[in-house]
């Protein structure tokens, strides 16, 4: 054995060493517990905790003066399996009242269906069914096109060409564009579904007029816009 020095460290279970001629007994280490406890769902937990108690009655002897006692926690795991009933509970009567509401929002909704399509609520008079109902706003028959407006005219891209642009006209299906000479008649130059677009080979270098009118439902036909001159390239 080495030989021991004032101040020198030594530790009660040094190999070697004799206390009051007595050998120094071993100690135990402390038992460290798993629990694992995040490992376990609800159920788990409170049969886990059961268990425990009733391990430590038991064996009370040997666990005396253990805290908590085993009754607290027989207690917590009741609480717990209680309040997991009570939210179980109140989950299945608000499902329940979920698809209450549901079936009855569809039976209010078929309802009222079935009043306004009732055979005396359509016999009414309009000025009748709206003190109680909204109408819907009856179609109108399309009897006439507006007028094109706005009409711009500039060169195209490449001789003979002029791109021409002009206002929408609503319900509008197609827009029909024409030109003339000073001396010549209205010649159909194009027909197009879009308020803009080019007209190719028209003669160079005249003065040309151009006309745009638009095409409705049934093939009416609008007033002709003023012509518009412009020179073509």
């Amino acid at each position: 054995m080495a030989k021991l020095k004032w101040g020198m460290p030594l530790k009660w279970n040094q190999k070697g060493l004799l206390w009051n001629g007595d050998v120094p007994i071993k100690p135990h280490k402390m038992n460290q517990v798993v629990l694992k406890l995040d490992e376990l769902t609800e159920t788990e937990l409170i049969a886990e905790a059961r268990r425990i108690a009733q391990g430590l009655l038991d064996n009370a002897v040997a666990f005396t003066g253990a805290e908590p006692p085993a009754a607290d926690i027989t207690a917590a795991a009741d609480a717990l399996e209680s309040s997991i009933s009570q939210r179980d509970q109140l989950k299945q009567q608000a499902e329940a009242g979920t698809l209450n509401a549901k079936n009855l929002n569809a039976a209010l909704r078929a309802t009222l269906t079935e009043v306004a399509t009732c055979d005396v609520v359509k016999a009414l008079a309009p000025e009748d069914c709206t003190l109680v109902f909204d109408l819907k706003d009856a179609p109108t028959a399309t009897t006439s096109m507006p007028k094109v407006i706005t009409v711009t005219v500039t060169f195209g891209d490449g001789t003979t060409e002029l791109d021409i642009m002009w206002a929408p006209v609503p319900k509008a299906r197609a827009f029909e564009i024409q030109y003339k000479t000073a001396n010549g008649a209205w010649t159909p130059a194009k027909t197009t579904t879009r308020s803009s677009t080019t007209v190719e080979g028209l003669p160079a270098g005249v003065l040309v007029q151009i006309r745009i009118r638009a095409i409705g439902p049934n093939e009416i036909t609008g007033e002709w816009s003023d012509p518009i001159e412009h020179l073509v390239p």
